[in-house]
C-alpha cells in the first residue's frame, strides 16, 4: 500500500498526518475546519485559516496502516507538531506509562 505523510503549516502551528489518499483527506480537512472543536481547527479558525493544504512531506510503501502510522509519528517528533491532539502510534513502553499516570 502507499502511504503518504502530510503536514498542514500556518503562522507558528504545524500538523503531521498520514493517509491513503491526500486529496481526499484534505476536503475532509477542509469539511472539519468549518465545524470541529478539534485544536487544528480551532486554531485554523482563530487564525482566519479558510482553507487547509495538505503539503505532501514523503510518500512511502507500507505493509499496513500501522506501519503508516508509526512513520507518522516519527515526523510529529521530528517536527514537534503542536495541533497534533494524539499521537499516530504509542510504543508498549509509552502506553505502559500512559496506563500508570492515568490511574492517578
Amino acid at each position: 500500500m502507499i502511504g503518504n505523510i502530510y503536514k498542514i503549516e500556518f503562522n507558528e502551528y504545524t500538523y503531521i498526518g498520514s493517509t491513503t489518499n491526500i486529496k481526499v483527506r484534505q476536503y475532509q480537512h477542509n469539511i472539519d475546519l468549518k465545524n470541529s472543536n478539534l485544536l487544528l481547527y480551532k486554531k485554523a479558525r482563530d487564525c482566519n485559516i479558510s482553507n487547509i493544504e495538505c503539503i505532501l512531506i514523503e510518500e512511502v510503501e507500507v505493509d499496513s496502516r500501522l506501519d503508516l502510522r508509526k512513520i507518522e509519528q516519527n515526523y510529529i517528533n521530528k517536527y514537534k507538531s503542536n495541533l497534533n491532539s494524539n499521537c499516530a502510534y504509542l510504543t508498549d513502553d509509552l502506553k505502559l506509562y500512559k496506563k500508570m499516570t492515568d490511574k492517578n
